[in-house]
């Protein structure tokens, strides 16, 4: 099994499977689209949420240089911009919100994105709250040594997060859709939360917290109603009503891994929820009835609708979705086969053997074909229905998708460790 994998992954790093541009602030686009006629997706901009999950990923794999210097690239943008994390004309309910969509090589803010109405869907806790988590977990590991500056962010988050009342606040959440109280944003701040807690540990932190109001009893107040409204969602996504209510939605995934979260029990029934209601042949639904990449999306809309932010009466979302021919996304098996590959290395049940290795190989079965017009051998973003009368799924235009790279690279990672414990 070991010279398998590291065949598979010689022969990938040949094919330039896992090749991912950074730009010179360190930072990464979404897609590798740049100079393509994929430009109109806009995913060679930067977005936070991916960002962290890609330097998460170069933190496990050793590359520790490449996380801290993302982290610190975001550290920058949100300096740049600390006006959005604090209150507005002195009114503490009035939130400018950060951005979580920007211009990665210079680190600016788009002019088309507004904060409110009209614009990009920036109300995403879950976003702020990774970057937390990342920033958190890169210091109490010594790999990052904070400067005052760095310290004085991580404060504003944390008072922005106690400011909205992120465990009630509705947001747009992973998907940047319409705003509900969703159990995935509101588990990432508490993680995040949690990981500063660690921090205290530190002198000069706990030094620099406590000028900006920032103790342990602060944190483990602000902790306290994020854990209940979880106990009380859980594991819905979410439970409000008038046409909000979801209760699947394979973000729930990411707080069993990376997070680490959600254990026991309420791990085994989002995975079980998931992987029943949500996975197909190829990938795994986003969520029931989503219509993002619905069939014949590029037939039914201009290139300047297709990836444009949503808004009540977006026609986008509104459409009739069939069970089943939901867009399937890549991202979401390598993350299971993630799962399954720690709970094998702590209870060497075969069982979790065999779901670690046959969702890695789902993960790399989704890989382009070698016809296909991005090029072989890449990582999408998910798989569509590009013709119903064929019913052929083909990989969409957001090919490849550098969250998909990472998630894949993290799921062959497992799985060299897995091999070498089995050796």
């Amino acid at each position: 099994m070991a010279h398998q994998l590291q065949a598979i992954q010689q022969r990938l790093d040949h094919l330039g499977t896992f090749q991912m541009p950074v730009l010179d602030t360190g930072l990464y686009p979404a897609a590798n689209v740049a100079g393509s006629e994929r430009e109109y997706t806009n995913y060679q901009l930067v977005w936070v949420r991916d960002n962290i999950h890609i330097a998460h990923q170069m933190l496990v794999i050793g590359n520790d240089a490449a996380a801290v210097q993302t982290v610190e690239a975001l550290c920058r943008f949100f300096a740049k911009y600390r006006h959005r994390l604090q209150p507005s004309s002195g009114n503490q309910l009035e939130i400018d919100r950060p951005h979580v969509r920007f211009d990665g090589k210079t680190l600016s803010e788009l002019d088309s994105d507004s904060s409110s109405g009209a614009g990009w869907n920036h109300k995403q806790n879950d976003a702020l709250g990774y970057y937390v988590w990342l920033f958190a977990k890169l210091v109490a590991s010594g790999k990052l040594r904070p400067t005052s500056e760095q310290l004085e962010i991580l404060a504003l988050l944390i008072h922005f997060f106690s400011r909205v009342q992120y465990w009630q606040d509705e947001d747009s959440g992973h998907w940047e859709e319409w705003p509900k109280i969703e159990a995935s944003s509101i588990a990432v701040v508490v993680a995040a939360l949690q990981a500063v807690q660690e921090l205290f540990e530190f002198p000069r932190v706990q030094a620099t917290l406590h000028k900006e109001g920032i103790d342990r009893g602060f944190l483990e107040l602000l902790v306290q109603p994020g854990v209940a409204a979880l106990d009380e969602i859980l594991p819905n996504e979410c439970i409000q009503g008038g046409g909000k209510q979801r209760d699947v939605d394979a973000a729930l995934l990411f707080l069993i891994y990376p997070l680490g979260i959600v254990k026991g029990d309420m791990a085994d029934e989002i995975l079980s929820r998931v992987t029943s209601q949500l996975q197909g042949e190829i990938g795994i639904a986003r969520y029931k009835h989503d219509s993002f990449w619905s069939p014949e999306y590029k037939q039914q809309f201009d290139e300047e609708d297709r990836t444009d932010a949503v808004s009540d009466n977006d026609k986008r979302r509104h459409l009739e979705v069939r069970r089943g021919t939901e867009a399937q996304w890549c991202i979401f098996d390598s993350i299971i086969s993630c799962i399954y590959a720690q709970r094998f290395q702590a209870s060497e049940d075969p069982q979790d053997l065999e779901l670690q290795l046959r969702y890695l190989n789902r993960s790399l079965q989704q890989l382009t074909p070698l016809d296909s017009p991005f090029g072989a051998h890449k990582c999408p973003e998910a798989y569509y229905i590009e013709d119903l009368d064929t019913g052929v799924w083909v990989p969409n235009d957001s090919t490849p998708l550098l969250w998909s790279q990472a998630n894949l690279r993290l799921a062959l990672h497992f799985a060299e460790i897995t091999a070498k414990r089995l050796a």
